[in-house]
């Protein structure tokens, strides 16, 4: 008997989902539910091992799709949004409508041809977090040092620089003998979040060593120059062994590194980079770099 494939379509929100079902007939079946065990489990239990299930990366997709290709058995497919223009150019811009949106792109496409994202293993979902919350804990740091300095400059001091504010020492050192008044109070408290976070860094730290301990190209990352530990669990946690590219062209477009290009007749221009990828992955690298 021939297999009768349906194509599913799921808009994710943060705490729930909208899902279209087209059938052979393009027939469509609409419902939506909470993005939580019980809501899900009712997702399940409409879905068969026959389907082909789609949805965009976002809030908790990876878990959702791993969850229905374990739970049902279902084929699922992860789709990179940034390259859905058939939903973000809709003039209808709905959930119902996103929905079934990607429920006819999966009924139209084959699925070597969609743009999906590779579901990350939960051993690379681990090490893409730990990339995240440093880059977040070091972000706040510079954000914090930079307000201090504003408390000197606001009091008139123009001879410290964000650089005579990098270690505690210096830290504590200038701001007990040049402020007065409020700005110490509120220095005191800039320090103490300041502190809070490299304590925090040096635990993210700590683990980003240890995962790179378990990985078999730590060794060549980190024998290329300028790259540390950061940037060579970001590319472990995001590209992997490289082996899903074809080259390294891909690896660079992948993490936005690429030029954008306006072309009009014979006028080819190569602007400044993309910016469109991996933003965690982009960032280490220029640093890096």
């Amino acid at each position: 008997m021939e297999e009768k494939i349906r194509y599913v379509g799921i808009d994710l929100g943060k705490r729930t989902y909208q899902c279209a079902i087209l059938d052979e007939k393009a027939k469509n079946q609409q419902f939506n539910g909470k993005a939580d065990g019980i809501g899900l489990e009712r997702l399940a239990k409409r879905l068969g091992n026959d389907d082909l299930v789609g949805l965009e990366a976002g809030n908790n997709a990876f878990n959702i799709a791993r969850y229905l290709t374990d739970r049902v058995g279902c084929h699922v497919v992860v789709l990179n949004p940034g390259k859905l223009a058939m939903i973000y150019q809709s003039l209808k811009k709905t959930d119902r409508e996103d929905a079934v949106q990607i429920a006819r792109l999966l009924q139209r496409n084959p699925v070597e041809e969609l743009p999906t994202v590779p579901l990350p293993t939960k051993k690379e979902e681990e090490e893409r977090s730990v990339v995240a919350e440093l880059a977040t804990y070091k972000a706040d740091r510079t954000r914090y040092i930079n307000r201090l300095h504003s408390v000197f400059l606001d009091s008139g001091i123009t001879t410290i620089t964000k650089a005579d504010l990098k270690t505690a020492s210096n830290r504590e050192k200038n701001v007990l003998t040049l402020l007065t008044g409020r700005h110490v109070r509120e220095a005191r408290r800039l320090i103490e979040m300041v502190a809070y976070c490299e304590a925090i860094i040096e635990d993210l730290e700590q683990e980003t060593k240890q995962f790179l301990e378990s990985e078999k190209n730590t060794g060549i990352l980190m024998s290329v120059p300028g790259v540390g530990p950061a940037t060579a669990l970001a590319f472990i946690a995001y590209v992997g062994d490289g082996s899903r590219f074809a080259n390294a062209d891909q690896v660079a477009n992948y993490a936005g590194l690429t030029p954008r290009v306006d072309s009009s007749g014979e006028t080819h221009r190569m602007g400044p980079i993309s910016k469109r990828g991996c933003a965690y992955l982009r960032r280490v690298i220029v640093q890096a770099a």
